[in-house]
């Protein structure tokens, strides 16, 4: 069960949903729900995220992760649609099956990461860096042509 479950722990959930600048190295947040949060320059090295959701609850809403260390974690299968991930480090990260639609991505590095079957529709990869991340299996990348051989 994740550490951050709205069931078991719905005291942290209001101080969580608007925090920067946490401590959530290796955390276990699987199949949490942050829809809405806002954990900008969290520390996030190692922590599964798989199946967590960070979409908004609101059409026009986003939820923030700007300046967040994910170096190595896992997203696989996350629901990130629409998220403000600028500068963020995600060396290594596992982002296979994440849905990444229309999310802003400026600055942030994905060196080597698994973006298997990750859906990147609207998303603007110009500023990413992506060296030794394959996104011939990425879905809807719409890469630069100066980035289509980068190793």
């Amino acid at each position: 069960m994740p550490i951050f479950s709205r069931p078991i722990y719905p005291a942290l959930w209001p101080m969580m949903r608007f925090s920067s600048r946490r401590n959530l190295r290796r955390a276990d947040l699987s199949n949490a729900d942050f829809r809405d949060a806002h954990l900008n320059d969290t520390n996030l090295i190692k922590a599964n995220l798989s199946g967590i959701n960070l979409e908004s609850l609101q059409p026009d809403g986003f939820s923030a992760i700007n300046l967040a260390n994910l170096e190595g974690a896992n997203l696989s299968g996350a629901h990130l649609r629409n998220i403000s991930a600028e500068d963020c480090v995600m060396r290594n990260v596992n982002l296979s099956g994440a849905d990444l639609s229309h999310a802003v991505m400026g600055g942030t590095v994905m060196r080597s990461a698994d973006v298997t079957n990750t859906n990147f529709e609207g998303v603007e990869l110009a500023s990413v860096t992506m060296d030794f991340s394959n996104f011939s299996k990425a879905l809807n990348a719409d890469i630069p042509s100066y980035k289509q051989n980068l190793r």
